[in-house]
């Protein structure tokens, strides 16, 4: 498979986008104002484009033919770490509660995040039943019956009605359930597989252009600006107002960054983007620990609190992933070379030096 460049920057997106949304959640303890609102609106896109990553290389990769094996591997890349991941996390926040009992004890705690995915890791669950979803879509043929342009529609407006009354009915339930429940996430799933087939067929520049959906992707942040400065609007991935958000910033990304090549920086983070959004909150709650004996500052607390969950999540991954076995436990990281680093124009120039040389 030819490289998709811009997976790379959307990649690179997502997981500093998911690493600020939890940085801010903490340093929102310390600090409530409108400054740390605004920059929060910057990070909502973080989990679907995820979502949106996952389907559309599946799509490119194999299209209608689907390996044998395909749903076995997945699930087992994904469920592993989000099953370690919970006996981590709870098993985290039930020590590091010093001065704290916790009256339902550990065992509930466990329940909490395995079974009620009440942590970060719910995505992962997300993932797992958008693979069944598009395995089922490709092995049944089921575009037959609802293409995706079509798909696009009514699974946006399936996804706004199932947010919004969620909202408007102040529906829960317990843990991140009512998140894991993917008709709140259907419109990404048709919209990933229309983008791969534009691009396949080199029409990712069909109707509106670059210029046009920036700005419309500008004058909207603009609004929704306005409305965080006027209102007190819940900032996250699970609102109605995001999807046409996303289905802009997906635009102008795919657009903007097609054949740049991903800087160093950018490829590292790609390369440990999952072990990186499983762990950092890790190392953001031993932080806060230590910081609660020590008095950093808000700035201090801040830098040093991105700074050790950055470090530490990075250097977990690189660590786990030494050896196959503990990467599968801890988070694969995904195989990244120099090539990704090499934009398409540069790779077409060098290929046709070299042929100049050898004819």
């Amino acid at each position: 498979m030819k490289q998709i460049f811009e997976i790379y920057w959307l990649r690179f997106y997502g997981c500093l986008a998911v690493f600020l949304y939890h940085l801010l959640d903490r340093v929102n303890q310390y600090a409530d104002n409108v400054y740390l609102d605004l920059t929060r609106l910057s990070t909502v896109l973080g989990t679907p484009t995820f979502i949106f990553i996952s389907i559309f290389l599946f799509t490119i990769r194999y299209g209608k033919t689907i390996p044998a094996g395909f749903l076995s591997q997945r699930i087992k890349y994904l469920l592993i770490p989000y099953i370690t991941y919970a006996i981590i996390y709870s098993g985290s926040e039930y020590f590091l509660a010093e001065g704290h009992p916790l009256d339902s004890g550990y065992g509930q705690l466990f329940v909490n995040y395995l079974i009620y995915c009440d942590w970060h890791g719910y995505f992962l669950l997300i993932a797992i039943q958008f693979y069944a979803f598009y395995w089922c879509y490709i092995r049944y043929d089921l575009g037959r019956y609802l293409n995706v342009t079509a798909g696009v529609m009514v699974g946006t407006l399936i996804s706004m009605l199932y947010w919004g009354s969620a909202t408007a009915l102040d529906i829960t339930l317990p843990g991140y359930l009512l998140w894991v429940i993917p008709i709140g996430w259907l419109y990404i799933f048709f919209f990933a597989i229309r983008v791969a087939h534009q691009y396949y067929y080199d029409r990712l520049n069909s109707g509106l252009g670059l210029r046009g959906q920036a700005a419309l992707l500008a004058v909207s942040f603009m609004v929704m600006i306005g409305v965080v400065l006027m209102t007190d609007i819940e900032l996250s991935s699970k609102e109605a107002w995001v999807m046409p958000l996303f289905l802009l910033f997906i635009g102008v990304t795919m657009r903007l960054f097609k054949g740049r090549g991903a800087p160093a920086f950018v490829r590292m983070i790609n390369r440990h983007s999952f072990g990186i959004y499983l762990s950092h909150p890790i190392f953001f709650g031993i932080f806060e620990v230590i910081s609660q004996k020590l008095d950093f500052g808000l700035i201090g607390y801040t830098l040093l609190l991105g700074i050790v969950g950055f470090l530490c999540s990075l250097g977990l991954s690189a660590l786990a992933n030494r050896h196959p076995l503990s990467g599968l436990i801890m988070g694969r990281q995904l195989r990244i070379g120099a090539a990704a680093g090499v934009s398409s124009q540069t790779a077409a120039h060098a290929d046709r030096q070299y042929n100049l040389r050898v004819t």
